[in-house]
């Protein structure tokens, strides 16, 4: 959204702002192969001004493994329209049975 931004990565620290935000996902997505990423949303909460949606990704790698990420990311409505505020990724130990949100 803005300098405001926060992004954590699995097993990674808190990256504050846009520009070092932009530059982590840059860097992610150039020194892997493509991966397929499917996710189902676990829950969501939403107000006026914001949302927070606790996503289940199930990212395949390159090798046919499959990775289980839960992600919460937060949304704050600005006046262009819902922009991410927050991510945070944590990889699960295994996969647990969770339901999907509509």
């Amino acid at each position: 959204a803005d300098d405001q931004v926060v992004c954590i990565h699995p097993g990674s620290s808190a990256i504050y702002g846009y520009e070092p935000v932009m530059r982590s996902w840059a860097h992610i997505l150039n020194h892997a192969d493509l991966p397929e990423i499917l996710f189902n949303t676990v829950r969501k909460t939403v107000n006026d001004k914001l949302a927070v949606h606790l996503v289940e990704e199930h990212i395949a790698t390159g090798q046919g493994a499959v990775v289980v990420v839960l992600a919460t990311n937060i949304y704050q409505q600005f006046e262009n329209g819902w922009l991410m505020i927050e991510h945070h990724g944590s990889v699960t130990q295994s996969h647990a049975e969770t339901h999907t949100v509509q």
